[in-house]
């Protein structure tokens, strides 16, 4: 048997509860605009593609396996492409409920998606070591998973007290405190198992949790204005 065997099964549950904080994507889908669908798509794509790919390493040839990869490295082309786009849209808006965090959130963002960059860099050029090769892929999951926790947390705050709308920048640090916390659970079980740890898994506890502080401490300070604004106006 090869390794990680049971990867799939946990990517799987992590791609289901993407889905789930993008429901809203679906139910609107046809008022979405074509930066929104490729967004979306690609990121769901990316999600589900990292969810197969332990199996297929696992019960297909590893020819397959990197088959499927480059078509893996295409699509994160596309969410990096698609977040760029939407990180540029969101910037420009000016009204709206992430407004007192909007300078914060992308500046949030771009960590976000540098961090995912350059695990997806990484993961290639680690291409050839089996446990540095999956460690900075499951890294990428956990940089873009964000997003989706909080949409999910907005939306069971709206169930749970509907007549209060919550602190945007709270629940923006919940949804980067949530990944950070699954990874220290893995860094936990490789140094129970293996007694060694992977610097991807610290990359991206490090990253999320700084973007929570700046969330949460930060909020919209001078210098991510000025710099911000520089870049996207």
């Amino acid at each position: 048997m090869k390794k990680f065997s049971n990867l799939h099964y946990w990517l799987i549950l992590v791609f289901i509860v993407v889905l789930y904080g993008f429901k809203n994507y679906f139910i609107y889908f046809k008022e979405a605009s074509f930066q929104q669908h490729l967004h979306s798509l690609s990121a769901i794509a990316w999600f589900g593609i990292l969810a197969i790919q332990p199996w297929i390493y696992n019960n297909k040839s590893i020819k397959t396996h990197r088959k499927v990869g480059i078509i893996g490295v295409l699509i994160a082309g596309a969410v990096t492409a698609s977040s760029l786009m939407v990180i540029k849209t969101n910037f420009l808006i000016d009204s709206g409920p992430l407004m007192p965090v909007k300078y914060t959130l992308t500046l949030a963002n771009v960590i976000i998606i540098a961090g995912f960059v350059f695990s997806v860099v990484m993961a290639i050029i680690k291409s050839k070591d089996v446990d540095a090769h999956a460690r900075w892929m499951i890294s990428t999951v956990f940089w873009i998973m964000a997003p989706a926790t909080f949409r999910i947390a907005m939306r069971w705050h709206m169930t749970i007290v509907p007549d209060t709308f919550p602190n945007v920048g709270n629940v923006l640090a919940i949804s980067t405190i949530i990944p950070a916390l699954v990874i220290l659970i893995l860094i936990g079980l490789d140094f129970y198992r293996k007694k060694r740890s992977y610097f991807p898994y610290y990359l991206v506890v490090a990253g999320n949790l700084f973007c929570s502080i700046l969330f949460v401490v930060y909020q919209d300070g001078p210098i991510a204005k000025d710099v911000l604004e520089g870049v996207f106006q």
